[in-house]
Formats: structure tokens, sequence, C-alpha cells
């Protein structure tokens, strides 16, 4: 059952749903005379952003981009504890922690956490009992990611992501 009258899951909903703070990332190859412009840094790709959510602020306006995603995502996996386990490759796969994200992409992890989760919100492919959730991401028929979340871990990661940037990195020390 959804436990749409709690107000820990509308505020989840609200934040991963309609706040969600990743880009899209849209790659094409670039044609043989292209080369390496301050806009298309990439030697090969030219790599298009745009918002998956109108709301809120991307983790880039945020001025967390480059090595802050890195700093992000450690004070994520720290904060999670030790009973989380970040899976990405090219399979999803299923954890022996209690905790996990098993995401297909190996790029864009920190983003693409929060653009899975987002997904698995708004294409309704999650469950939720006694404090957990259960999210999963298909695209054309094939998993793309799966998770089995704390209630508690999705709630640290909404502070732990409006928080200033140096205190970020406290947390992922």
């Amino acid at each position: 059952m959804i436990p749409i009258t709690d107000g820990n899951f509308q505020k989840i909903i609200c934040f991963y749903l309609f706040e969600c703070p990743a880009r899209s990332i849209r790659t094409e190859n670039k044609k043989a005379n292209e080369t390496k412009t301050p806009d298309q840094p990439h030697p090969t790709k030219r790599i298009y952003y745009g918002r998956i959510s109108r709301m809120g602020k991307t983790l880039a306006e945020r001025g967390i981009e480059g090595g802050a995603l890195n700093t992000l995502r450690a004070a994520m996996l720290r904060s999670a504890g030790k009973e989380f386990e970040l899976l990405t490759g090219n399979d999803v796969a299923s954890s022996s922690k209690k905790e996990y994200i098993s995401l297909s992409r190996k790029d864009f992890i920190t983003e693409g956490i929060f653009a899975f989760i987002r997904n698995a919100f708004a294409h309704g492919e999650f469950n939720v009992s006694n404090g957990w959730y259960f999210l999963e991401n298909h695209s054309n028929g094939k998993l793309k990611g799966k998770a089995v979340l704390r209630e508690t871990t999705l709630l640290n990661w909404i502070e732990i992501v409006d928080m200033p940037l140096d205190k970020i990195k406290k947390i992922g020390r």
C-alpha cells in the first residue's frame, strides 16, 4: 500500500519526483570535422543537458558539478551507512547488503542516482513497506536499475543536497 497521506512519503515524492536535482543527459557523436569547443569539450561526443524536473534546482544550479559531484556522492554513501552498497555496471545486480542501488550505467553516477529514483516514482515502479522503498527502473523492457532504500536514507539525501558544499564535504570524509 502506498502511504499517500504520510508526511515523509510526501516530502520524498515532492523532492525526488517534482524537484529532482538531476539533469537529463543526451549524447550524440560529433562529425569527423568537429573539434573540442568551450561549449562542447568532449573530443568525440556532443553532450546536451536538460532538466528532468521543472521545479527546484539542478545540482549544477546548486554549484554541485565536476569534482563536487564526487563529493556529494561520497557524503550520500557515508550517510547511508555500512549496510549500503552502490553497484554500477552493464548488468543490474542484487546486493548482499540490506540497502543498495544497482544501476546499469557507469557514467553520470551521482546524477544517475537521482534520475533513477525519479524515474521509479514517475513510472510507478516502486513499493513502500515498513519504512523501506523498493524501486525499479525499466527502459524498453530492460531493467536499468533497482534499489532497496530506507526511508531515512532518502530523507537524509534530501538534506545533504540542500547543504552548502563545505558541509557536504565534512559528511563525505
